[in-house]
């Protein structure tokens, strides 16, 4: 007997590969299923094989919504997560219920809520739901800061910062635009610094220098009219170095990981780049 599962999905526009078959079972016993992942954020298409699909005695229960309302909620009272429903369809699986470890109701479209079910459910959460959830939350997240898209953005932003840096000196009407949009990079590189792994932390450092010293170009050549009475030369003056003492302490009393976190965070409040 075959199934209809495969090697490619479509998800979005594009075929997607499965890239890992992860083998998942119960510690007691209980049940054992297959779980298919891939890269590529989104739902499956493919109608006859999305989504975790639950089988005691080799007849499929419901739909998809067993493991679906598994990924939406905790059933662990001690440790309630966020819902993860729409993460249920981004994989294809099976998941077998040992004969005895739950009773299929009268529709064969869940099981019968008796405490074994509850018992097999906190399984189900804790090892598939959980898991899982986390695993396709990363992945979309990365998506949305992945260091090529900013590593795009911002050489598109040196492109168009690049006539104005050689012109010496600007309006701070031209530059706020600019500034802004260095803002929103380092937020980008902040936030995929809590996510990347292995050499990507090295990729995603050497951008945060680089875009630490556009920023400081900018800010040199930046042409501002202060209003009558203001101190704002020397206001920044001693925000610059009291950002920089910042620094010192924190790459003093900071280990190298924590040290690269704190760096990047101060970074982003107060677009100053360490000496």
């Amino acid at each position: 007997m075959f199934k209809p599962y495969g090697d490619n999905y479509s998800v979005k526009k594009v075929q997607a590969q499965l890239t890992q078959i992860d083998f998942v079972k119960s510690d007691t016993n209980k049940w054992w299923g297959w779980v298919g992942r891939k890269k590529v954020s989104g739902a499956i298409k493919d109608t006859d094989t999305r989504g975790i699909r639950v089988r005691a005695r080799n007849i499929q229960i419901d739909g998809l919504d067993v493991m679906r309302d598994i990924f939406a909620r905790s059933y662990d009272e001690k440790t309630p997560r966020m819902s993860y429903a729409r993460f249920a369809e981004w994989y294809v699986g099976e998941i077998f219920v040992e004969p005895g470890a739950a009773v299929p109701n009268a529709r064969r479209d869940g099981f019968e809520e008796d405490e074994k079910w509850i018992a097999l459910r906190r399984e189900l959460d804790e090892k598939v739901g959980e898991k899982y959830g986390k695993l396709a939350y990363r992945v979309s997240a990365y998506e949305q800061v992945s260091i090529p898209k900013i590593t795009a953005r911002l050489v598109e932003l040196e492109a168009s910062s690049t006539q104005l840096i050689q012109s010496g000196s600007a309006e701070w009407e031209l530059i706020s635009p600019i500034v802004e949009e260095a803002k929103e990079i380092q937020r980008r590189i902040t936030k995929a610094s809590t996510i990347v792994e292995g050499d990507e932390s090295k990729d995603l450092f050497a951008l945060s220098k680089r875009l630490g010293a556009l920023r400081h170009q900018i800010n040199s050549i930046a042409v501002r009219r202060p209003e009558p009475g203001t101190c704002e030369l020397e206001v920044a003056a001693a925000r610059s170095e009291l950002t920089q003492q910042i620094f010192t302490a924190l790459h003093d009393g900071l280990g190298p990981s924590e040290w690269n976190r704190a760096r990047a965070i101060v970074q982003e409040v107060t677009g100053e780049e360490p000496d």
